[in-house]
């Protein structure tokens, strides 16, 4: 008779767990389970486009804090309230506070990639929107600066 070694816990409800052991040790490019499919599920490899994917944004980002205190020396205005209220503070807590929360949000939404957010869109779709914005964003204020 074999001895049962299993701890009780199940793995597969730790998601933030699996999410990060995956990040460094992973080797799983697919779900296993059906059920894993209609649910969503974080899987352990991830894809060199992904990578891509999460990093202009936060270039991006960077551009857009040096453009909008670029313009705002041109006479412009900052259209956010809260980010106007951290720029009249001091322009580095207006830099940092963006860079973190631009990353903060790709990180939470590279992890939720492959979950289904509203109807049909996943995740992975909201990573190409922000993208998408942010370049939109950087050739209008590449626009307003020349």
């Amino acid at each position: 008779m074999q001895r049962d070694r299993r701890s009780g816990e199940d793995r597969r409800q730790s998601h933030l767990r699996a999410a990060i052991y995956g990040l460094f040790l992973g080797r799983r490019k697919s779900p296993r389970r059906e059920i894993d499919k209609i649910n969503g599920y974080i899987i352990d490899y991830v894809e060199p486009h992904i990578v891509i994917i999460i990093i202009l944004p936060v270039i991006l980002s960077i551009l857009d804090a040096l453009f909008t205190l670029c313009l705002l020396t041109k006479g412009g205005s900052e259209i956010n309230p809260i980010m106007e209220i951290l720029i009249n503070q001091n322009p580095a807590i207006f830099f940092v506070f963006k860079l973190l929360l631009t990353t903060v949000g790709l990180i939470v939404t590279f992890l939720f990639r492959y979950f289904k957010v509203i109807g049909k869109i996943y995740g992975i779709h909201l990573l190409y929107c922000i993208l998408g914005v942010y370049i939109c964003l950087i050739c209008y204020e590449l626009y307003l600066l020349i």
